[in-house]
């Protein structure tokens, strides 16, 4: 008679951000990990309603002062107001510059970080990941990329944005510490094989094998 195969942990990786065990209907690539698309999804909403909160505040501020320039019906304070209004989109663009967090994304617990090294993104990053969005198709555009991770603009700046709660989990840690199959944290691991998946390539994903990934999905590497 023959024995029944046993399965093991292995055969069902989980979710490197929930821990749930992943199906492969139900998965997709963040960041080049593997993760449920419950968790991929919920990401993406936040960023989406960040963006959405970022532009309601600009909205609001701007019509405030408007409000305000017709209230008091001076010709002198339109020029003062045109000012406030191009101050205002150039604090929009360099929303993510501070400490990485802009208003929405401080409400939605997100931030903007470096690839390179998990640290805050700074004014420089925070603008240069911003210009993008100055195009309105561009800014459609970035919408759909959102759900895989990076867009655009954080080609641009070599930035990527965390979900704070998560950020010692494998898709928003600084690359090099995990497996790019399962997202097992691979520090230390000098054998050439993660013991989760038994995968061979370690650490960071190589760029072919995210391409190979997100081709299959229809995407480009950002």
């Amino acid at each position: 008679m023959t024995e029944p195969i046993a399965i093991t942990a292995t055969d069902h990786p989980t979710c490197p951000i929930c821990d749930e065990k992943l199906t492969a209907d139900w998965a997709g690539q963040l960041y080049g990990i593997r993760v449920c698309e419950s968790c991929r999804r919920a990401f993406a909403r936040r960023r989406y309603w960040a963006f959405i909160f970022d532009v309601l505040v600009l909205f609001v501020i701007i019509e405030a002062l408007q409000f305000v320039v017709w209230l008091v019906d001076k010709p002198s304070l339109d020029r003062v107001f045109k000012f406030a209004a191009a101050i205002l989109e150039l604090a929009f663009l360099l929303r993510d510059g501070f400490n990485g967090q802009s208003p929405g994304k401080q409400l939605f617990d997100l931030q903007a970080t470096r690839v390179a090294t998990g640290a805050p993104a700074g004014l420089s990053a925070g603008l240069l990941r911003n210009l993008p969005i100055l195009l309105p198709p561009i800014t459609l555009y970035i919408f759909a990329e959102l759900k895989f991770g990076p867009r655009i603009g954080d080609g641009l700046a070599k930035t990527k944005v965390i979900w704070k709660h998560y950020r010692d989990k494998a898709p928003f840690r600084p690359p090099g510490s995990n497996c790019h199959q399962c997202g097992y944290d691979l520090t230390g691991n000098t054998s050439g094989q993660c013991p989760e998946c038994g995968t061979t390539t370690i650490g960071a994903a190589p760029l072919a094998d995210l391409a190979a990934d997100e081709a299959r999905e229809g995407r480009r590497v950002a």
